[in-house]
């Protein structure tokens, strides 16, 4: 079922189709501040609401990028009426700008945005470009992300260290800090390399590809502030080489989750709770899962 309402500036909830026929808040003021709710009589355009309220229809065959999140989530997506805030959702319209913006300036022999089927699950590449390498039928295997700079310093392994340097005139000791990119990258990166190594398989199955590297071509959306460099993140964008992951436990892997979404949606069972990994800890079901209303594991204790 798609997503069917908006939260709205007030806090309350309003259908998508009326919320894009006409704000219900326009004019309306803020008790608390008494500011207009929307100055500009939205509180988004229609077309930024339109784009956000975008979701791929379910087709009987999984995503690539659907079995990355927990089965149970994607099943309450995919069958119940869930809300959103729109202004949670802004930052995924700067990525599929990232993404056409890229896809528009693909030349020579390379491919981008091809979605491909291997019985299992579908899904669409970011830019192959058999260019880079003087191998027939070979290629770098790139997939764009665009990342505030706290996930961004998790997928680099960014780790911030002090060190002395001297003292101050009154004795005190003098630090300067330093950062070593050679942490735990945790499931940001486990969760990239599952995404593009599945994509390499499929390559190589649909189309006889070989990808003999696979990049993230990483975009910092706070990139060049002093919140992005005080976690090490010190550059707008980065390439981060991902490493090769065995077919066997990538197949096995994306088939058992393939199969348990489509026997919930076959059947209507409910599927059990979404591992610790994918609730990142609990902090997914605190702050960013959009159906966490209807899920019966919401308010349980994290273990």
């Amino acid at each position: 079922m798609p997503l069917t309402h908006y939260r709205c500036p007030d806090g309350r909830e309003c259908p998508v189709n009326e919320c894009l026929k006409h704000c219900r808040l326009e004019g309306k003021l803020n008790p608390t501040t008494g500011m207009l709710y929307v100055p500009c009589g939205r509180c988004l355009s229609r077309r930024a609401l339109l784009a956000i309220a975008a979701e791929r229809r379910w087709t009987g065959r999984p995503s690539t990028t659907q079995l990355l999140n927990g089965t149970l989530e994607e099943y309450l997506k995919l069958t119940e009426p869930y809300t959103i805030d729109p202004m949670q959702s802004v930052f995924a319209l700067h990525g599929t700008a990232v993404h056409e913006a890229l896809e528009d300036n693909t030349e020579g022999n390379a491919m981008t945005e091809k979605r491909l089927d291997d019985g299992v699950s579908t899904g669409a590449f970011d830019y192959f470009d058999e260019e880079a390498t003087d191998e027939e039928n070979t290629g770098y295997l790139y997939d764009d992300k665009t990342y505030g700079s706290y996930k961004a310093a998790k997928v680099l392994g960014a780790v911030k260290h002090k060190e002395q340097v001297g003292l101050y005139k009154n004795g005190k000791p003098k630090y300067r800090t330093y950062f070593t990119y050679d942490g735990v990258h945790g499931s940001g990166r486990l969760d990239l390399a599952i995404q593009l190594n599945d994509y390499r398989m499929k390559l190589q199955k649909c189309l006889g590809k070989t990808a003999k590297k696979m990049i993230c071509e990483m975009i910092v959306r706070d990139g060049n502030t002093y919140m992005a460099e005080s976690r090490g993140v010190m550059q707008p964008a980065y390439l981060v080489e991902v490493n090769k992951i065995s077919d066997h436990w990538v197949s096995k892997y994306m088939k058992a989750k393939a199969d348990n979404l489509v026997h919930a949606m076959e059947t209507g069972l409910l599927p059990k709770q979404c591992s610790y990994r994918e609730r990142w800890g609990g902090m997914k079901c605190e702050r960013f899962c959009n159906v966490k209303d209807k899920c019966p594991y919401a308010n349980m204790k994290e273990t």
